[in-house]
């Protein structure tokens, strides 16, 4: 026996501890990344649904609060229109003319501004302002060029257009919805403005007392007298678009404002995987206030 020799390295016992506590951290530091990579996904979904909400709701909102406003001081107005012509110059009018993918339609009046030295077009209701909007006058185009002295200057001329957004099949992407928008000023050519806009669910709100104020929020099919509408409500089913890994069904329970859950066109549950939420907005018509 040699007393003088000395044990040299690990023993097998302190080897098979340090490998299961390598072992260890290696499973901890792989959880870890993969819980910060699925948070990260999470975010940017938050991030993409957010911003195309964002986008959609800030759209409508501005041709809302426009909607039937005149391009000059109310009070200066001066009317050359016939009996027939008022419903063309409703805020807010029945939605027609379109049929979208999913969800309501809606459909405004908004006043758009010719450029220089244009003159609005053969029945186009039209109105003509000096600047600074303190004299106008609207009417409707004759088909041919008349000169009338109404205006102690050369006015600008606006046209009433028709504007309807709804929701359709996306350009870019088959299995994505998108909000859309027909302008009269376009033949009704469609414009793509924003994805990930699976539902658009519309209300009205109606003064139906002739108070000035709102009385009942109604569905488009129920609203009988469009130019008693003060507001429009808006509920919007907006998607990150893209699937978020680890996202199931079960973790989205997705329900309208009013607590009708939400049905997707499968019949049930989200089953694309992609994060989705509904978005609530109120805009009123400034005209009509």
């Amino acid at each position: 026996m040699n007393a003088g020799r000395y044990q040299r390295g690990f023993s097998l016992l302190e080897v098979s501890i340090a490998s299961a506590l390598s072992f260890v951290v290696l499973a901890v530091s792989v959880q870890l990344l993969l819980s910060v990579q699925q948070n990260l996904r999470l975010a940017n979904a938050h991030a993409r649904l957010n911003e195309n909400a964002r986008a959609a709701i800030t759209l409508i909102q501005s041709h809302i609060r426009a909607a039937g406003s005149l391009p000059c001081i109310p009070s200066a107005l001066d009317s050359l229109l016939s009996q027939a012509d008022p419903a063309d110059l409703l805020a807010i009018s029945a939605p027609e003319g379109v049929t979208p993918i999913r969800g309501d339609v809606l459909s405004l009046q908004i006043f758009r501004t010719l450029p220089a030295d244009t003159m609005p077009a053969s029945g186009a209701i039209a109105v003509a302002a000096t600047t600074g909007g303190g004299e106008c006058v609207i009417f409707e185009a004759p088909a041919d060029s008349q000169t009338h002295s109404v205006l102690s200057e050369s006015p600008s001329f606006s046209v009433a257009e028709n504007t309807r957004f709804y929701l359709d099949q996306s350009v870019g992407q088959s299995d994505l919805s998108s909000l859309f928008r027909a302008r009269q000023s376009r033949s009704g050519q469609r414009e793509e403005l924003v994805e990930g806009v699976y539902d658009l669910r519309i209300a009205y709100g109606v003064d139906q007392t002739g108070s000035g104020a709102m009385d009942v929020f109604l569905a488009g099919n129920e609203v009988s007298d469009w130019s008693a509408v003060r507001a429009v409500r808006l509920w919007l089913l907006v998607s990150s678009g893209s699937p978020v890994n680890g996202l199931g069904a079960s973790a989205q329970n997705l329900v309208w404002p009013d607590g009708e859950p939400v049905v997707f066109d499968t019949g049930g549950s989200v089953t694309d995987r992609a994060l989705y939420q509904v978005f609530a907005t109120t805009v009123a018509i400034e005209r009509q206030m």
